[in-house]
Order: structure tokens, then C-alpha cells, then sequence
């Protein structure tokens, strides 16, 4: 099962506002008779917040995924991954392959050559200054995954040896 549990298992689940503990030992209760545990998860640690001015800015981690024993055994190489919250208050999820989310995809490497190019701080600022709408973070990640392809072509272009 997946989804927003409107509270949390331990109080390192919240940063910010007030989760008491009768709601906890309830949701801890519930999680020991149904007898499940969380999915293994990747990406947003808080997935709920309230949107409010970062001085009143409440975080938790309100959704979840979660499987039995059973269900854990047969299909255990799946996991959560949540997404950045975006323009709402919740982190969409997705429930996917380990495999598929290990072996996919190799991390960025910054190489410092690139700012010898003289096409290097043009290809950036082209970047930097597209808008998106969203939380900073949101958009600062948007900007980050634009700036690669760039990156990666200014690259090819400038510093692959063709012999």
C-alpha cells in the first residue's frame, strides 16, 4: 500500500510544527497489526509541507509505501521514489524496479576543463536564466537537469578527441 498516512512513525519524521505522541502510537499500533513494514525509498526524505514562508515552513513525512512479509519476499525489488513536492504540498511517488533504477543511469561528473572553453559561462547563463515555475528548490533542479545535456554536448564538441 502507498499513500498520505497524515502522520508519522517517529517524531525525526517531522522538522518544524508539533506531531504528539498519541497520534504516533496509534499509526505504530496500526503499522504492528497489519503487519507491514516501510519500502525501501529514494529521493524526498519529507514529502509533505506546508508551503508556508521558510521561518512557519513545516516538513514530515506523511506518505509512504509499504508491503507484508509476504508481499516483501515476492516482490521486495521494488521501491518508492518521491519527486520533488513541485506546486503542491505532497511529493508524487513512484513505486519502481530496483534494477531498473540502479542500472538506468549514471551520476553527472562537473569537469573542470570545461570552464576553459570560451562557450562555457554563454551555454550556462543561457540555462540559468530559463524560468520554471515551482519551489526554488523545484526550479534549481529543473535548471540542473537542463544544464547536463548542455554540458554534456559543450563536451563533445570542444574536448572529444574525433581520432
Amino acid at each position: 500500500m502507498a499513500g498520505d498516512f497524515n502522520t508519522v512513525l517517529t517524531p525525526v519524521e517531522c522538522l518544524g510544527g508539533n506531531t504528539t505522541d498519541a497520534e504516533m502510537e496509534h499509526f505504530q499500533e496500526s503499522v504492528s497489526l497489519c503487519c507491514v513494514e516501510d519500502l525501501q525509498a529514494t529521493g524526498a526524505l519529507f514529502t509533505w509541507s506546508n508551503k508556508k514562508e521558510p521561518i512557519h515552513r513545516v516538513y514530515s513525512r506523511l506518505d509512504r509505501g509499504m508491503g507484508n512479509h509476504e508481499w516483501l519476499l515476492e516482490y521486495g525489488d521494488y521501491m518508492v521514489h518521491f519527486h520533488p513536492e513541485g506546486i503542491f504540498d505532497h511529493c508524487p511517488c513512484t513505486i519502481v524496479h530496483k534494477r531498473t533504477e540502479l542500472s538506468g543511469r549514471k551520476s553527472f561528473k562537473y569537469f573542470n576543463m570545461w570552464g576553459q572553453s570560451p562557450h562555457f559561462k554563454d551555454c550556462v547563463k543561457s540555462v540559468l536564466e530559463r524560468r520554471y515555475s515551482g519551489t526554488e528548490m523545484y526550479q534549481l533542479v529543473k535548471k540542473m537537469k537542463a544544464l547536463k545535456p548542455v554540458l554534456k554536448s559543450l563536451n563533445k564538441n570542444c574536448f572529444s578527441d574525433p581520432d
